[in-house]
């Protein structure tokens, strides 16, 4: 007798899983290899092909005590269900190799700090590691309010910076956390020291972030923590104008640790801030409605590998 079995209606009607131990057995011609192989208990895979039979309505197998053979509706089921399993493999082969990060181009805005300091050597060596990859910086984010209304809008991938707590709408992967200081010239009575407090500098010359960066709301927190006002004798926007004042002799900075990683031939000074130790959290910003694409994810987990100490912050 010849039985003829639509493939389509085997696929509806019978697991992957009955298929695929159904084929071991065959090529292996053991129930207990065949388990071993599709990694199942005998009792198992027994159970799987008998259902399966069940299913089917013929047997597949003749069994004995030391010998298993396909019986003649085995013989001609074997070469479908192989061809059919081959087919959905290479199926999904070409679903996850047309999907892989191999290329592409990512979009990445940040804020200045995190952008000279930290992101050029990432990027760097995250497109060295991928050669068909270009990650595009957007730099100029000097607000990241700004820089959050223009992730919504869709005209970047993700970015860099902390979200408030009206931001509900954007997912947050923190990354890193850096803690304030206060950076002075060399010859500053303040330059020797290991650690500076917060009250010690609230009557000296700060220049200041933006009044709405996140930076300046550190600032006056921790000011407040005491008690203490501070109106800025300068208020800038980026880092290289702060520490050009700094240098120029007009006042002193507070600065977060990335904004102080390449003070370079300025030679200045950076004193952590203490009582209280003042962290930033800053991380990596993407919208809520949008799931992760496999490069923008990839970036992300290459960026806090790429430098732990940087992410763990100081303690």
């Amino acid at each position: 007798m010849i039985y003829f079995i639509d493939r389509y209606d085997l696929l509806m009607d019978v697991t992957l899983r009955q298929i695929k131990g159904f084929i071991a057995i065959s090529r292996l011609g053991s129930f207990s290899k065949a388990a071993e192989a599709v990694h199942v208990s005998q009792p198992a895979l027994s159970l799987m092909i008998r259902k399966m039979e069940e299913t089917l309505g013929v047997a597949l197998f003749e069994r004995t005590s030391r010998h298993v053979a396909l019986t003649t509706a085995g013989r001609e089921l074997l070469p479908g269900v192989q061809r059919l399993v081959d087919e959905l493999e290479a199926t999904f082969d070409a679903v996850t190799e047309s999907t892989a990060p191999v290329g592409g181009t990512l979009s990445v805005a940040s804020i200045p700090s995190v952008s000279a300091a930290v992101m050029p050597r990432i990027i760097a060596a995250f497109e060295k590691s991928r050669p068909r990859v270009h990650v595009i910086l957007h730099d100029a984010m000097t607000e990241s309010h700004r820089m959050l209304q223009m992730l919504r809008a869709g005209e970047f991938d993700c970015a860099v910076g902390t979200p408030q707590p009206q931001d509900g709408d954007l997912q947050f992967i923190p990354w890193l956390e850096d803690a304030m200081n206060v950076v002075v010239q060399p010859s500053h009575p303040l330059a020797g020291r290991r650690k500076v407090r917060w009250q010690e500098i609230a009557e000296l010359p700060i220049i200041g972030t933006s009044y709405n960066s996140h930076v300046r709301r550190l600032m006056d927190s921790a000011f407040a923590s005491h008690g203490v006002s501070v109106r800025p004798h300068a208020e800038v926007s980026l880092v290289p104008t702060a520490l050009g004042l700094v240098d120029a002799g007009i006042g002193i900075a507070v600065l977060p640790d990335t904004s102080v990683q390449n003070l370079g031939a300025l030679n200045l000074r950076a004193i952590p801030l203490v009582e209280p130790v003042v962290r930033r959290r800053l991380g990596f910003v993407y919208r809520s409605t949008n799931s992760l694409p496999p490069l923008v994810r990839d970036f992300i987990a290459f960026a806090i590998a790429f430098q732990p100490a940087a992410a763990k912050g100081r303690r």
